[in-house]
């Protein structure tokens, strides 16, 4: 299979469950300055023109994240990344995938179109300000869960780690600091060291660069 991703985008947690389930893909690095999403191959794989896209032997054509994070972990199951289905745990799990797709992937958004919103700085620093807010009251509920758990899902680690992880990443690009947050701090420090984290940036690092 084929994962389409650009460094340090919503893709890098696709791109990372991908490592943590050990199985065996090809990695395609994309550049959106250099207009590769909008080359004719790619919008057949994906109209949006947007990453990631896994692309599987057979063919078939997966997008979005959260499906491709769930359908990674389910082709290792021994490596736990998603709780049993059927199970109270899996709809937490579902809980928290939304969570950080709908509160915290586009809560993060606005910040990085600032400047196509809008040419006023004064109204610029504003709508900052709002989202800085909204994403702080996320962060408290975040701090209050890692006060009591490993992880999103309490001591079992899943994609949906790798996925918070990788949306809370942008905060150094768009200057957001968490820092007062000290359980979220400390959660994403050691989500940070997991061996398929660090090499998963290495790589985008390497492909990209």
């Amino acid at each position: 299979m084929k994962l389409y991703f650009s460094e340090g985008a919503c893709s890098m947690a696709s791109h990372i469950a991908l490592n943590e389930a050990g199985v065996k893909y090809t990695p395609v690095p994309m550049s959106f300055e250099k207009g590769d999403a909008n080359t004719p191959q790619f919008l057949g794989l994906n109209p949006l023109g947007s990453v990631p896209v896994l692309e599987l032997d057979n063919g078939k054509v997966l997008t979005e994240g959260v499906a491709i994070m769930e359908y990674v972990a389910n082709q290792n199951p021994q490596a736990n990344l998603v709780p049993k289905n059927d199970t109270f745990e899996y709809y937490e799990f579902k809980k928290w995938m939304n969570f950080i797709s709908t509160e915290l992937h586009k809560g993060f958004s606005p910040l990085f179109g600032l400047q196509y919103m809008t040419k006023n700085t004064d109204a610029q620093q504003e709508i900052r300000e709002f989202v800085v807010n909204n994403l702080n009251e996320r962060f408290e509920i975040l701090d209050h869960v890692f006060s009591k758990n490993n992880y999103l899902c309490g001591s079992q680690y899943t994609v949906a780690d790798g996925y918070l992880f990788t949306i809370m990443s942008w905060s150094q690009w768009v200057k957001v600091d968490y820092s007062k947050f000290k359980y979220l701090a400390a959660y994403l420090a050691r989500v940070g060291e997991r061996p398929a984290v660090l090499n998963t940036i290495k790589l985008e690092e390497s492909l990209c660069n």
